[in-house]
């Protein structure tokens, strides 16, 4: 998938290791105290979301965009059993807690937006 935007132009891409040892590539871009994290489909990454996040970038509010376990630069685990909802929903969480964000408001798109639902279950 390509991005509308230059590397990096919509926030710092970062890591960091899940529940589970796998890598998680996301990017942050902090303009305010409330973030907007936006979550991918399948097939997806990050850069999906480049169009929404310069919008609110725009209109002061935080973003963050993760690649979800097995996109994008993200570790792509080794056995089906590393796919499950609880564990993509702990990688948002990993996100959230290395990054110290409190206020925040999921937006999924297709799958993300199951992992988002699944996420409240934690």
């Amino acid at each position: 998938m390509h991005s509308l935007f230059p590397a990096g132009s919509m926030g710092e891409m970062m890591d960091v290791t899940s529940s589970d040892g796998l890598s998680i590539n996301y990017s942050v871009d902090r303009t305010g105290d409330v973030f907007l994290f936006f979550v991918h489909g399948v097939g997806g990454d990050l850069t999906a979301w480049d169009q929404e996040r310069a919008f609110f970038r725009e209109r002061g509010l935080s973003t963050v965009a993760l690649d979800q376990r097995g996109h994008g630069l993200s570790g792509r685990p080794k056995h089906m059993s590393d796919y499950d909802l609880d564990l993509f929903a702990g990688d948002i969480k990993a996100v959230l807690d290395k990054e110290r964000i409190e206020k925040f408001i999921l937006i999924g798109h297709s799958f993300g937006g199951m992992v988002c639902i699944n996420f409240h279950k934690l």
